[in-house]
């Protein structure tokens, strides 16, 4: 019988208890640094139309069969996903789907902690006011610095990386569930503090107008395609990520309207970031970036340009930290259940050797760019590694071979008692997409990033 707080008997407290774990896990960066600048580049409204279909057609279907598999399970996938193989009488060689998970969930990890104890160090350097009177140059500098200094960035890791080790050792309703709540509670509080101070005077109302204001000219095929880029990533599908923090779900519940629930809430969260962060470049004269640099060196830079007081930057930077950590206990999770279900580990030794893990694997790249050009060379060498590796290749791969075992492997029975409230018309409609729209799409996004199309996502 496993102890209390391990991988087979811990749940949530309640299914809206895990409906904000599952939120929390899906806010990302991405919905920071990549959904506002494609917003305003690709036509505003019309972009968001389309990613809106998107999820509600791609994205969703394959989130409703991460849910389902794990409604069944009672542990991580490499615990039970064997059972589902042989219940299937699928080939052997699907065993190995729960490895091709994990390794897409720490290769994303490796990058993100990084990312998350950079924002940490400009959180820092926020308090006492180190971003005001800051010019476009100073800022650059800035970051090259922090990404050019081993010693620097390795005390920064190591307190991003302890803190994540310390709340998933803790378990699911003391550690993951209190702190996912809390951390959206945060991210409210400090971005609508920094909207109605730094953004008084009717500077929300031009980010709110490009919003809303059509342009079908600036959508066009790339806006398409950026917009189901986006819809597969803000979900934070492919990672085994939903399937993990599933498995702690309470029976009950329908889990299409959980799905329904988890993408609004991660949608809302993007628009308000949207908001704040087009208002604050627009304000300041800065052109809209996506990316790293916009966290980086365009706010900072709106920031002193805006004459902004000077504190500000700290909650709109405790903001970002926040959503890094979250992003980064959701998927501790696959992991830690892995080790979880292995002789000699219980939770707490597991979340200590993933958080090891990443700390050694984050330590070789920020000596790898040490001996670069600092900033400048991230993307390349083994942080571009991982990065490619990690969010453009396993993460959509995973994906796809979800929605084909899902789909077309696994046995109809097996799928309508995970799903035994769905009508008949939704459940039929469901398949189909995960049958044929939602793998047609991953093929296109393999394609598009390993170069087979043109132009990367």
């Amino acid at each position: 019988m496993p102890r209390d707080g391990s991988a087979r008997v811990a749940r949530w407290s309640s299914h809206r208890a895990f409906l904000f774990v599952a939120v929390g896990a899906t806010v990302g960066l991405g919905n920071v640094w990549r959904f506002p600048g494609l917003v305003a580049e690709h036509g505003g409204i019309l972009f968001v139309g389309v990613y809106l279909a998107a999820l509600l057609l791609l994205a969703m279907p394959l989130l409703l069969a991460e849910l389902a598999l794990a409604r069944r399970a009672t542990g991580g996938l490499t615990a039970t996903f064997g059972g589902e193989v042989r219940r299937a009488l699928a080939a052997p060689a699907w065993r190995a789907f729960p490895w091709l998970v994990l390794g897409a969930a720490w290769t994303v990890l490796a990058v993100l902690v990084l990312g998350g104890s950079w924002l940490l160090a400009y959180l820092a350097h926020a308090l006492p006011g180190g971003f005001a009177e800051s010019t476009a140059r100073g800022v650059a500098l800035h970051f090259d610095r922090l990404a050019g200094s081993p010693a620097s960035g390795l005390g920064w890791l190591t307190l991003f990386l302890a803190a994540a080790t310390a709340i998933s050792a803790a378990g699911i309703a003391r550690g993951l569930e209190r702190a996912m709540v809390g951390g959206l509670l945060v991210v409210v509080a400090c971005w609508g503090l920094v909207t109605l101070l730094w953004l008084p005077d009717g500077r929300l109302g031009g980010a709110v107008d490009l919003l809303l204001t059509p342009d079908w000219d600036a959508l066009g095929p790339v806006g398409v395609r950026e917009a189901l880029v986006q819809a597969f990533y803000t979900l934070t599908l492919g990672a085994g990520v939903m399937h993990a923090l599933a498995v702690h779900l309470p029976p009950g519940g329908s889990l299409p309207g959980i799905a329904a629930r988890i993408a609004l809430g991660d949608t809302l969260f993007a628009l308000l970031a949207t908001l704040l962060v087009l208002a604050g470049l627009a304000a300041a004269g800065l052109a809209p970036t996506a990316g790293p640099r916009l966290l980086f060196e365009s706010l900072p830079l709106a920031l002193a340009r805006l004459q902004a007081p000077a504190w500000i930057a700290a909650p709109l930077y405790l903001g970002f930290v926040t959503v890094a950590w979250m992003t980064t206990l959701a998927l501790f999770e696959p992991l830690v259940l892995a080790l979880a279900d292995r002789r000699g580990f219980d939770r707490a030794r597991a979340a200590v050797a993933v958080g090891v893990s990443l700390w050694v694997a984050g330590g070789v790249v920020l000596v790898s760019l040490a001996g670069s050009r600092g900033g400048r060379w991230v993307g390349q060498g083994p942080f571009g590694w991982l990065e490619y590796l990690g969010g453009h290749l396993l993460v959509p791969l995973v994906g796809l071979l979800m929605a084909l075992f899902v789909g077309w492997l696994w046995p109809e029975r097996a799928r309508r008692r995970a799903l035994p409230l769905v009508p008949v018309g939704l459940y039929r409609a469901w398949l189909v997409l995960l049958r044929y729209l939602v793998p047609a799409w991953l093929v296109l996004l393999l394609a598009a990033v390993t170069g087979i199309l043109p132009g990367p996502p």
